[in-house]
């Protein structure tokens, strides 16, 4: 999605507008991680998920997605085993142009609305 080799291990300040993205996303994440009472056809997740466990600067958060993805009603499951794959298959599943999603630094340019608003 981004080039987060820019990003990892990074102390990004609040009014950074990635830094307020990757904050929502994981309060998402963990909220979604919490429910035990799921719709059909959604699993609830093995565990729970704190939002201080979702750190957006490195790859840790992939598995976290993974394991709430049953709530995204995405097309595809997304692969646990490969990065690119992973990239490749949510970008196509939130159906984004791949040029543009793999080639920005700011989340922000897109990552549709209704994916940020949990």
């Amino acid at each position: 999605m981004t080039d987060f080799a820019n990003t990892e291990g990074a102390d990004l300040s609040e009014e950074d507008p990635r830094t307020q993205l990757w904050e929502s996303i994981a309060q998402g994440i963990s909220t979604l991680s919490e429910a035990t009472d799921t719709p059909s056809g959604v699993s609830p997740a093995s565990s729970f998920i704190s939002r201080d466990e979702v750190d957006m600067t490195s790859d840790t958060w992939m598995p976290q997605l993974a394991e709430v993805q049953g709530w995204l009603n995405l097309a595809e499951q997304l692969p646990s085993s490969d990065r690119d794959a992973f990239h490749n298959s949510l970008i196509s599943s939130l159906e984004l142009d791949p040029d543009a999603a793999l080639g920005t630094t700011t989340l922000t340019e897109f990552v549709p609305t209704s994916v940020v608003t949990w």
